[in-house]
């Protein structure tokens, strides 16, 4: 049997693509345009829509069929990070695609965990909003090693996303500060 092996940090940034933005010659693009040892990240979490999972769930269960319900699983996956330069805050979010293809080779990989196995793997590990499963800090790096990297995948555009702090008293009254 293959060892099962859980991806860390670093693994899961190189595989989003996280580690070629830094590489760029004249990377404008904050928080690429620092130096990777600046930037400190976080494990990350994970949205998947529900729209369709619990159906594939239950049709597997019930020996009906599925694959008319879903045809790839969209997710985004954010790392936050915190850049100790400018002390600032932030999120980068990337366009994931879990794709279930069999009559197609992909350069991606082959299929190895079914539409079923991957929407069981999202109930159980994902935590329900009203449409969204957020699969978090507890079990993102399992998500990721069993249910993406060894799959048939895809990765879409990569945003940064930051804004201003806001800071605010007790009385959760805005403080302005001007500079």
């Amino acid at each position: 049997m293959e060892e099962e092996k859980y991806y860390n940090t670093v693994e899961i940034l190189k595989f989003l693509g996280i580690d070629r933005e830094f590489k760029y010659e004249k990377q404008t693009k904050y928080p690429f345009c620092d130096k990777p040892s600046q930037v400190k990240f976080s494990y990350g979490y994970i949205t998947i829509p529900r729209k369709g999972i619990e159906k594939v769930i239950q049709n597997k269960i019930s020996d009906k069929e599925y694959r008319d319900i879903l045809d790839e699983i969209k997710m985004l996956v954010h790392i936050n990070f915190y850049n100790e330069r400018t002390k600032g805050i932030g999120s980068i979010v990337v366009n994931l695609s879990l794709t279930f293809r069999y009559d197609k080779e992909y350069k991606y990989g082959d299929i190895k965990k079914s539409l079923p196995e991957v929407c069981y793997a999202i109930e159980r590990m994902g935590t329900k909003t009203n449409d969204f499963y957020i699969i978090g800090t507890d079990t993102v790096h399992e998500f990721m090693s069993y249910f993406v990297i060894n799959n048939q995948w895809g990765i879409g555009a990569t945003e940064v996303i930051s804004s201003p702090e806001v800071k605010v008293t007790d009385e959760f009254k805005e403080i302005t500060e001007w500079y």
